[in-house]
């Protein structure tokens, strides 16, 4: 009886560390980070306050021993301004490498409804993008040189 108890302890140990494994949150490649943003907000046109832009960049560093393919990037906004975003898709397709030590910088932009705000209310409103979405890639080396 205490090998039956000994093989199911050991079931239920596989069985939380093979779950945990799989729950935990999708992490970027080692030595990805964003080391700048920049952001800017002005009207679409010179006549029409109550539209307005804004403009990011972001820089991405690779500081890791590998290529990362970024494929897209996706600002997410703050509630405040969610409602008021005139553009429907915001993704900012990237399509690029960043290389071991090496750099990326990508700019976006969207438009917002700002009738009935000042520059105050909008300045209230704090950052408009809170946080950014990077969908990328690890180019891993084959050993040996590949296939042939």
């Amino acid at each position: 009886m205490k090998k039956s108890v000994w093989i199911t302890a050991a079931a239920f140990l596989i069985l939380v560390v093979a779950f945990t494994g799989c729950s935990s949150p999708a992490m970027p490649p080692a030595g990805i980070t964003i080391t700048g943003m920049v952001e800017a907000i002005g009207a679409v046109t010179p006549d029409r306050t109550d539209e307005q832009r804004l403009t990011y960049e972001i820089t991405l560093e690779n500081n890791g021993t590998e290529h990362v393919y970024v494929d897209y990037i996706l600002p997410t906004l703050n509630d405040a301004i969610v409602d008021r975003v005139l553009d429907e898709d915001l993704r900012v397709t990237v399509d690029s490498a960043i290389e071991p030590e090496g750099y990326l910088t990508i700019g976006g932009a969207f438009r917002f409804d700002a009738s009935g705000l000042s520059k105050q209310d909008i300045d209230a409103m704090g950052h408009l993008i809170t946080h950014i979405r990077v969908s990328f890639a690890s180019v891993l080396e084959i050993p040996g040189g590949g296939v042939r």
